[in-house]
């Protein structure tokens, strides 16, 4: 029996079961939250430059939380930071749910918005940390898969369920429920039993802020005797791009083709949703081939043709069709680079992995996204092809660093990356 046969067979264990179900829990409610701020916002404001500037102080707190995550996580309990970060969002989100009603509900959103990424990079570089642990060897391939489908189905059932609330409830109801679902998140994680995992102890007699210190001076050592690796967590970020180009694009696509109807929102939405739900059954099989960089570099091509796609046609069908397309394509290039990642660092460093490629993903965000809703200020068709035109690169660039003059095979499958050198 092959490697990959033993994937689809094997069974993960309760704990991990436990840990997709929260996931899947608490984006019910992410599901719902991102479609509303970008409603509500745009409402107020009649321009998506207004969620594009939600978008950035989401990314600059993230950039800033992300130094402290990375470290925090590898000095403690994966489990327990997973579970504080869920009760800290879920009591603050309930609480804002009462006032978004008032005068100054707007200021109540992008208060929340800051709560809500202050706390997600330390839930995120947890999540990260605990995948091997809880699906070790084999199992980890069927736990991503898994983990980016229930991921993608809390935000389809959210975004099923936001169009309805939309049009007969007021955005305080979203959020309320978006609060609970962190609190139930806790509950269940709160279930689940982790091995044991490797922490980095303190030193004595240090200050916590020379063990910072001494933690990214770590990771820079790290990824300066590691350029492959580097450039992986670099090209991780490319869908993560991509996804946040495709939020920024709802509103304003169905607010001018689409005959302003909530229903197009949660239709469209709930289109890349199954495309990434089904993209759980592709990937796994993508990765029996031996040169999955070559695929998943086509992946990412898919991506900016479908956006190409989307500026093109205007007819909501095919709009569907191009949602579908982006959602397998898009989540299978984040499955197969995400789990050959995590297969390559073992020890108490993945957190601060998982920290600098978010931080990354941070910087790109923040870096882009003022162009792209510039764009869409201007033209639609001009915003959506940006966006491609930004997939295509993270593409070509997949394919150029993975052929054998740079770094082949060695650009996603070196080995056992846990030590650092000075």
């Amino acid at each position: 029996m092959t490697c990959h046969e033993q994937e689809e067979k094997v069974k993960l264990s309760l704990s991990a079961s436990l840990v997709l179900t929260a996931v899947f829990i608490s984006n019910i409610g992410n599901g719902m939250n991102t479609i509303t701020v970008g409603r509500a916002l745009y409402d107020k404001t009649g321009n998506v430059l207004a969620f594009g500037i939600v978008i950035i102080i989401q990314y600059f707190i993230n950039s800033l939380m992300y130094i402290f995550s990375g470290t925090l996580v590898d000095r403690h309990s994966p489990k327990l930071v997973c579970i504080l970060a869920d009760v800290v969002r879920g009591i603050f989100i309930c609480i804002a749910s009462f006032f978004v009603l008032s005068q100054q509900g707007q200021w109540w959103i992008f208060v929340s918005v800051i709560v809500i990424n202050i706390i997600t990079p330390f839930y995120n570089s947890a999540t990260f940390a605990l995948a091997p642990v809880i699906a070790p060897g084999p199992t980890l391939i069927r736990y991503n898969t898994l983990f980016v489908a229930l991921l993608q189905a809390g935000q389809l059932i959210g975004t099923a369920l936001v169009g309805f609330i939309l049009e007969y409830f007021h955005v305080s109801v979203s959020f309320g429920l978006d609060g609970l679902s962190y609190l139930l998140s806790a509950i269940v994680i709160g279930m689940a039993y982790i091995p044991r995992v490797d922490i980095k102890l303190p030193e004595c007699h240090r200050f916590w802020l020379n063990d910072l210190y001494n933690d990214w001076r770590e990771i820079r050592c790290c990824l300066r005797l590691n350029t492959a690796l580097f450039l992986h967590i670099i090209l991780c970020a490319g869908d993560f791009l991509a996804v946040n180009f495709i939020n920024l694009s709802y509103v304003p696509m169905v607010t001018l083709w689409y005959g302003n109807n909530n229903y197009w929102l949660s239709i469209f939405d709930g289109s890349f949703a199954i495309g990434a739900i089904l993209a759980t059954f592709i990937a796994p099989r993508i990765m029996k081939y031996r040169d999955v960089r070559v695929v998943t570099a086509l992946c990412l091509g898919l991506e900016a043709l479908f956006f190409a796609c989307l500026s093109a046609v205007h007819i909501p069908y095919v709009t569907i069709i191009a949602m579908l397309g982006l959602g397998i394509s898009n989540a299978s290039s984040i499955i197969i680079l995400m789990t050959y990642l995590q297969r390559r660092i073992v020890g108490p460093i993945k957190g601060r992995i998982a920290a600098i490629r978010q931080l990354i993903i941070s910087l790109f965000t923040v870096a882009l996204i003022p162009f792209i809703s510039y764009a869409y200020s201007f033209s639609v068709n001009g915003g959506l092809l940006l966006s491609g035109v930004v997939c295509f690169v993270f593409s070509g660039s997949l394919f150029m660093f993975s052929r054998q003059r740079f770094f082949g095979y060695a650009l996603l499958e070196d080995k056992d990356i846990s030590s650092f050198s000075s």
